[in-house]
C-alpha cells in the first residue's frame, strides 16, 4: 500500500511539472551560450572581433589549442589586452581601410590562440607564431610584449601575424604552382637559421 502512494506521489509531482509554458518552443535554441561571468575584456573581444569579423581569441590557452612540442605558459592577462588592442588598430582595421568589403570577414583566420612563452627550438631559433588549416594563427612570446618598442612589436608580432595570414591566404585561395619552381630544389626549409650570424643566440624567427 505505501508503494502506491509513493509511486502515486511521483505521478502527480511529475505531471504537475510537465505545464504547457515547459514544452520547448522550435523557434528558440534549446542550447545555453551563457557560460558565466565576462570580465571586460571578454566584452572587448566580443565587441570588436567576434560580433564584425567572426574571429574568436584565446588568450586563456585551453591544452587542446596549445602545441605539445613545446613547454609553454600562458599570456599575462594584461598583455594579452594590449596585444588585443594593437590587433585590432593596427591590422584589422587597418586591412579594412583598403580592402573590399567582406575581405576580413571571408578570409582572416577564425582564432587567434595567444601564448604566452615563445617555442624554443634546438637549433636556436624560437617559435614566434604558426598557421593551421587555413582557421587558425597562434601567437607565442605575448609575456615579453613591449608596446614602448616599435622595432620589437614589428618584429616579434606584426611580421608575424602578417606572415602567418598570408599562410592562411595561401591554405584558402590557389595560387600558380610557378612559384614554387623560383628555388626549386635548391631550397632547404631551416638552413637560413645557420647563416644568420654564426653563433648568435636565439637567432632569427621560426614560423
Amino acid at each position: 500500500m505505501k508503494k502506491i502512494k509513493y509511486l502515486l506521489f511521483i505521478l502527480v509531482i511529475t505531471f504537475s511539472s510537465c505545464e504547457e509554458n515547459d514544452v520547448p518552443n522550435p523557434d528558440e535554441s534549446a542550447i545555453s551560450t551563457d557560460f558565466g561571468y565576462q570580465n571586460q575584456f571578454d566584452k572587448f573581444l566580443a565587441r570588436e572581433f567576434v560580433e564584425p569579423y567572426n574571429i574568436e581569441v584565446l588568450y586563456k590557452l585551453p591544452d587542446i589549442e596549445s602545441n605539445y612540442n613545446y613547454t609553454l605558459v600562458p599570456a599575462e592577462y594584461e598583455k594579452s589586452i594590449k596585444l588585443a588592442n594593437l590587433i585590432k588598430y593596427l591590422c584589422l582595421d587597418a586591412y579594412s581601410a583598403v580592402a573590399p568589403a567582406g575581405f576580413l570577414e571571408k578570409t582572416f583566420p577564425k582564432m587567434l590562440v595567444f601564448v604566452g612563452s615563445f617555442g624554443y627550438n634546438s637549433n636556436g631559433t624560437i617559435l614566434l607564431g604558426t598557421a593551421e588549416g587555413g582557421l587558425k594563427v597562434s601567437l607565442y612570446g605575448v609575456n615579453d610584449l613591449d608596446e614602448t618598442s616599435p622595432e620589437q612589436l614589428n618584429n616579434y608580432y606584426f611580421n608575424t601575424i602578417h606572415h602567418e595570414f598570408g599562410h592562411v591566404l595561401h591554405q584558402n585561395i590557389p595560387f600558380s604552382t610557378d612559384f614554387t619552381q623560383i628555388v626549386g630544389a635548391g631550397y632547404i626549409g631551416d638552413e637560413w637559421s645557420t647563416a644568420w650570424g654564426a653563433g648568435e643566440s636565439l637567432r632569427g624567427r621560426f614560423y
